[in-house]
């Protein structure tokens, strides 16, 4: 999926996984259930990344930047 990678810090916030191997997701998700801890951790980095770096006025501002390059 588009703009995953922008959002998803691999090991930090969250995992993006080669969807060639199915396996992966299996293996992250029972890593995930198995250790509350990293879960919390994870999910808490990512709400602060979101709330820090996608509010509307950012992202209303890169789709602006975006596309006056593009008309140009």
């Amino acid at each position: 999926v588009g703009g995953i990678r922008e959002c998803v810090e691999t090991g930090i916030s969250g995992y993006v996984l080669d969807h060639k191997i199915p396996e992966s997701y299996a293996e992250k998700a029972i890593e995930l259930l198995s250790d509350d801890s990293q879960r919390k951790s994870m999910g808490d980095r990512q709400m602060e990344k979101v709330k820090s770096g996608f509010t509307m006025e950012k992202v209303i501002n890169r789709y602006t930047a975006f596309f006056n390059e593009i008309s140009k």
